[in-house]
């Protein structure tokens, strides 16, 4: 009995594929879509044990495009292990991910990513692009395409796409109002953003006195309340990393005010970004979700109410807290 089910074990375990299909199958790590001259156009990079292969095609939709480059390679493309998509400005974003909802043979744990730069693939085709951006988001922006199917499918929060640029780095987010795109936040924006979705991978700098200090959040606890305005209440314990001022950073009226000041930055921060949303009417917060589930109506929508932000921070006895 043990034998038969170490064998089915090994079975189970050796994967889709045998060695022989491997040599059939072209595993696509990252497609770029772009739209030129009235049509599609995509650039595949193909995974190599050695050195990756990039093809490229065309057609009238997504779908023609991808039966191009798939034609043109010398092996059936794969999907399943798609790490990483790029779209660029002039592509009709809902057809690229209506068609990747539809398509049973694309996973839901790739990037999608918004570039200016439609060679981006070809430029960095001496390494695998799709590999680099998985790892480096991650770490830094975990927002996968299961995240944005989510989105798509519920009225009451919007999507958004990172930035990436030439050299494969985030630049900023691009919020989206339903499947249009808005204006471009940027790193700072991006930073404040995390706090609100309870990363800790996020800082403030701040003024203090005659100087300037900046603090890591160690921890964050972000609560969204709604009665007669929207409430954010953000719990924040950080370090300070970085410090020049005239303000005692160790003894406690110090501290209390160097506290006050990081919650006062906060708030006024957090504002600022809730305004630039509210500009591009994109509800990537998903304000709309609290707003519904407290009311059971979108009578009042987010852009309808006040703010409300309060900050409570506690600065951690490390960094550079002397002692």
């Amino acid at each position: 009995m043990k034998k038969i089910i170490i064998i089915f074990l090994s079975i189970l375990l050796t994967g889709c594929y045998n060695y022989n299909e491997l040599n059939t199958v072209g595993i696509a790590s990252s497609i770029l879509f772009d739209y030129q001259d009235n049509e599609y156009k995509v650039t595949v990079q193909i995974s190599g044990e050695e050195e990756s292969e990039v093809i490229e095609g065309k057609g009238k939709n997504v779908s023609e495009a991808l039966n191009q480059a798939n034609q043109l390679s010398d092996k059936m493309l794969s999907f399943y292990h798609l790490k990483a998509v790029f779209v660029t400005p002039s592509v009709d974003i809902k057809d690229v991910l209506l068609y990747l909802i539809r398509n049973p043979r694309v996973n839901n744990s790739f990037y999608v990513l918004y570039t200016n730069d439609a060679e981006i693939i070809k430029k960095n085709e001496d390494t695998d692009v799709g590999f680099d951006i998985n790892n480096m988001l991650r770490k830094e922006l975990d927002y996968t395409f299961f995240d944005i199917s989510s989105s798509i499918y519920n009225d009451n929060i919007d999507f958004y796409l990172p930035i990436i640029d030439k050299e494969l780095h985030i630049e900023g987010i691009m919020p989206y109002d339903k499947y249009q795109s808005t204006t471009p936040l940027n790193l700072d924006d991006v930073n404040i953003f995390r706090i609100l979705q309870n990363d800790i991978d996020s800082f403030i700098s701040a003024r203090c006195g005659d100087g300037m200090m900046e603090v890591n959040i160690n921890n964050v606890d972000t609560k969204f309340k709604i009665d007669k305005n929207v409430e954010i209440n953000i719990d924040m314990k950080v370090s300070i990393v970085e410090y020049d001022s005239d303000i005692k950073n160790y003894d406690r009226d110090g501290i209390l005010k160097l506290e006050s000041i990081i919650n006062s930055e906060t708030e006024e921060l957090v504002d600022e970004f809730i305004k630039k949303l509210q500009d591009n009417n994109a509800d990537i917060l998903g304000i709309n979700r609290y707003i519904y589930n407290k009311n059971h109506n979108l009578d009042n929508t987010w852009k309808n109410y006040d703010y409300k932000i309060n900050v409570n921070s506690k600065i951690n006895k490390k960094g550079l807290i002397l002692e």
